[in-house]
């Protein structure tokens, strides 16, 4: 999935802003203004001045014709109270609305797309805080170690640029994400060859679980790593 912003001069500052809220989740935003051809999603930013400009007319037809999912946005900054001005093509699709309840229009954007399909892209200090520890492993000196969790993507694996890095592991061999949208750490399995395990579950390859605090992550029969969450 990715989405594509159209506006116009006018709303340039904020579909900037909405770019980078959804970007730092995770969602694949096309620079703008680019080409809509790759995107999955238009998100239309519209305003009294800008709602019947040509080149939202142009984007828009181009979005219908070309089958995208078009989603009207009015911004925050637009006065509230009838919507008079939004012309009929734009007003008969489900828009969302940023001028009332800018939290609540933010949540429900997201809902309409989706799961982001990137990492989110945080600053660790935004981060919840989180751990691993090895619990279990064949040898003795690597018993007890802990990795803080400072990145949203921790490489788990055999590979030097792997952040909890084991010998004994494949390359790669999973990967911890923290999803933004859900609040959540999740363990997806990278590796086709070997198997996973979270509390005796075999994790599905290359589809995201939800962890909780204190789950055991069994990497191999003799390697165990337990997740720690602050909550």
């Amino acid at each position: 999935m990715s989405i594509y912003i159209s506006y116009a001069p006018v709303a340039a500052m904020w579909a900037n802003d909405l770019q980078t809220r959804l970007v730092k989740l995770g969602y694949d935003v096309s620079d703008i203004p680019i080409t809509l051809e790759d995107a999955s999603h238009v998100l239309v930013v519209t305003t009294p001045i800008s709602a019947d400009s040509p080149q939202i007319r142009q984007d828009v037809a181009a979005a219908y014709k070309q089958r995208k999912i078009i989603i009207p946005v009015i911004p925050k900054h637009v006065v509230g109270g009838s919507l008079h001005w939004m012309p009929d093509y734009l007003a008969m699709m489900e828009y969302i609305d940023f001028s009332t309840n800018d939290a609540a229009a933010f949540t429900t954007l997201l809902e309409r797309l989706g799961n982001p399909t990137l990492p989110p892209q945080l600053d660790p200090y935004e981060l919840p805080k989180a751990s691993l520890q090895l619990i279990m492993s064949e040898r003795a000196k690597q018993r007890g170690k802990t990795w803080p969790i400072e990145q949203p993507q921790t490489l788990i694996g055999s590979q030097r640029r792997a952040h909890v890095r084991l010998p004994q592991l494949a390359a790669p061999h999973c990967t911890l994400m923290y999803n933004a949208v859900s609040q959540r750490y999740q363990l997806s399995r990278t590796n086709s060859i070997i198997f996973v395990t979270v509390h005796d579950q075999v994790l599905p390859l290359e589809q995201p679980t939800a962890l909780q605090h204190g789950d055991l992550i069994m990497l191999t029969a003799q390697t165990v790593l337990q997740f720690f969450h602050d909550v």
